[in-house]
């Protein structure tokens, strides 16, 4: 188990290291603060009309995010659904 209190995400490691340097080197920045801040990162994937029949392609595509994003991937049905196909 992680210790919440030293644990600190890769991603943010990275940009502290690395990305937050070349921002402030490539647009000029003088001070810290004007750096952009990461608060929240959301990955997500539309499975569309095929997971809705096939819950197996639904459950796969729940697998590939946890593997990428290194926890559970959290699964959300739209609430209104947005057809921009013309109807026939």
């Amino acid at each position: 188990m992680l210790d919440t209190a030293t644990y600190t995400p890769r991603l943010k490691t990275l940009y502290k290291e690395t990305i937050s340097g070349a921002l402030k080197e490539e647009f000029g920045y003088k001070n810290d603060m004007q750096l952009p801040k990461l608060e929240k990162i959301v990955l997500n994937i539309g499975c569309g009309r095929a997971a809705v029949r096939d819950s197996k392609k639904a459950k796969s595509a729940q697998a590939d995010l946890s593997t990428i994003a290194g926890q559970k991937a959290l699964t959300t049905i739209a609430k209104k659904l947005h057809c921009w196909l013309p109807r026939s």
